[in-house]
């Protein structure tokens, strides 16, 4: 899966039209579902492109603030062309404590009934960095829990909490 170096060295070249390599952690998250359901990857330039059109309609602030994640996803999964599956946020919750993040516990609420859907997790950690980076980093986790995907390539390595845990249903288109 393309991931765009994240690694804050301004020695590296980045993309020159996006702040994806700044702030573009959610955003990369979110493009992340449709391409591990289809078991296809994006291209930069279609990452580049798919920004672009959702600064543009308002999904996306030029800062990768993630104002309409359902619209990002199902419009990544357009590009890919996926015909399958349908996704949709379930839910986004505030957590209290750093045990209350943990998705297990969400797997026995009404918001995940099962029935063959699947499920992952967006989780934005506190980072306790401030300025440019905006002292958040977001990471894709399945529903059992497990790390599917750190846009930063693990080069975050300093939590200091979690803010929220958003939930994204994949199920059959019917």
């Amino acid at each position: 899966m393309y991931q765009v170096d994240f690694k804050r060295d301004d020695s590296k070249p980045k993309d020159p039209e996006t702040n994806i390599h700044k702030y573009g952690c959610n955003f990369m998250c979110c493009l992340a579902i449709p391409q591990f359901m289809n078991r296809k990857k994006l291209q930069p330039s279609q990452i580049i492109d798919i920004y672009l059109y959702a600064n543009k309609c308002g999904w996306l602030d030029y800062d990768c603030t993630v104002n309409k994640p359902n619209e990002i996803i199902n419009y990544a999964a357009q590009i890919l062309g996926d015909k399958k599956y349908r996704y949709a946020n379930v839910f986004v919750k505030g957590v209290t404590s750093d045990s209350d993040w943990n998705v297990s516990s969400y797997q026995h609420t009404s918001d995940l009934p099962g029935n063959g859907n699947i499920y992952f997790f967006i989780v934005d950690f506190l980072t306790g960095s401030s300025g440019n980076y905006g002292g958040h980093h977001f990471e894709l986790y399945n529903s059992i829990g497990t790390l599917m995907y750190d846009p930063a390539n693990c080069t975050v390595n300093k939590y200091k909490g979690v803010n929220k845990i958003s939930c994204y249903k994949v199920s059959f288109k019917k």
